[in-house]
Formats: C-alpha cells, sequence, structure tokens
C-alpha cells in the first residue's frame, strides 16, 4: 500500500504534539483519513485490502494514548 505521504503527515502531526501546537488524535484522525483517501483510488480488490489495513491502523493507533505512549514534549532551550 501507498502509504508514505500520509505517515510522513503522520509523523509530522506528532513532532507538532511533540512542539505542544498539536493533538496527537488529530493528527492520527487526518491519518485514517489520508490513508482512505488513497485506498478509495484503487480497485475493488486492492481498495478493500487497503480499506481493511487503514480500519485497522485507526484501531489500534488509541492504544497508544492509553498505554501513556504520548510523544514527549520537545525541552525548551533557555
Amino acid at each position: 500500500m501507498e502509504f508514505v505521504t500520509a505517515c510522513q503527515a503522520d509523523d509530522y502531526g506528532y513532532d507538532l504534539v511533540r512542539f505542544g501546537v498539536g493533538v496527537r488524535s488529530k493528527a492520527d484522525e487526518l491519518l485514517y483519513r489520508d490513508m482512505m483517501a488513497t485506498c478509495f483510488r484503487r480497485g475493488p480488490v486492492d481498495g478493500g485490502a487497503c480499506r481493511c489495513l487503514a480500519h485497522w491502523t485507526n484501531a489500534v493507533l488509541p492504544i497508544g494514548d492509553v498505554g501513556g505512549f504520548e510523544p514527549e514534549p520537545l525541552p525548551v532551550a533557555g
């Protein structure tokens, strides 16, 4: 599956969380939407498998919130 751009955007969202200006759940929501947009450009068989992976990803991402795996804020220089 071609999720490189979607994952890079999600990584950027996590960077924003580390800087204290982003929200993890919003970054993950955008990842899911981007993944689904990629899937809908595929054929029916490949698109179905793609959507399954997108749904699975969306289902497991909140586990990090429960497990305390929130990205650590970067230390403020000074």
